[in-house]
């Protein structure tokens, strides 16, 4: 009986996953970058690579950054 319980439970839990998943949104969007607000904060990302991965990881987020507006700090 209560391994049957725990079934039901674990069924339900992926069942509310997948549901919520599927709500739908009032905001329509055409995709293109153009529509999107200009952010005024920064993030700051926390990793293990130095040098030039970190370089080159920097870099790579430059396209974010400038058409986001947010800013990438990366330690």
């Amino acid at each position: 009986m209560r391994r049957h319980r725990i079934m039901v439970s674990a069924l339900a839990g992926v069942c509310a996953l997948l549901l919520s998943g599927c709500l739908a949104s009032d905001e329509k969007s055409s995709g293109s970058s153009s529509d999107t607000k200009k952010g005024d904060g920064s993030v700051e990302m926390i990793g293990a690579i130095s040098d030039a991965e970190a370089e080159a990881l920097t870099k790579s987020l430059e396209p974010f950054e400038d058409e986001s507006g947010i800013d990438v700090k990366y330690t």
